[in-house]
């Protein structure tokens, strides 16, 4: 038999928990800030244990639409990223991206992608020169609708 993964997530079990550091919230924000006001998007790379997802680095990837009000990744650089970080011994968490207008909930657009890996967990950050705002999402167990995941900043 073949040893596979069931995704390229690999999630056992459900993550209910995203903790990661105040630098890696920076780093997050100095990203977007950076790309602004294209949405700006990436990697998030860690450790999962039980239910929770640590999130010990991020790394961007290219908006190839180059667009303030959606993105999409190059499929090939998101999976070869992962593969890289896979050789290091980081785990594939998920996807942060932000949003300039609206809110952190998931666009229509941003659910089609979560539907094609349901074991991702997104965050959307909202940014503006006020304010940063940030949740994280995930498909709930069924995969039928939206799993708001709690956010710890340690």
């Amino acid at each position: 038999m073949y040893d596979t993964s069931r995704s390229i997530v690999n999630l056992q079990e459900k993550v209910n928990n995203l903790i990661f550091s105040k630098e890696i919230l920076n780093e997050i924000v100095s990203i977007i800030r950076r790309r602004y006001p294209i949405e700006a998007c990436g990697l998030l790379l860690g450790k999962i244990i039980g239910d929770n997802a640590y999130i010990l680095k991020v790394d961007e990837l290219k908006n190839v639409l180059g667009s303030t009000d959606s993105f999409w990744i190059d499929l090939r650089e998101w999976m070869n990223k992962i593969l890289k970080y896979k050789r290091q011994g980081y785990e594939y968490i998920g996807i942060f991206h932000s949003h300039y207008r609206g809110n952190v909930i998931p666009s229509m657009n941003d659910l089609e992608r979560m539907i094609e890996c349901p074991e991702e967990i997104w965050m959307i950050i909202k940014y503006t020169s006020e304010k940063v705002e940030y949740a994280a999402w995930r498909l709930d167990d069924k995969n039928f609708g939206l799993y708001k995941i709690n956010i710890f900043i340690k």
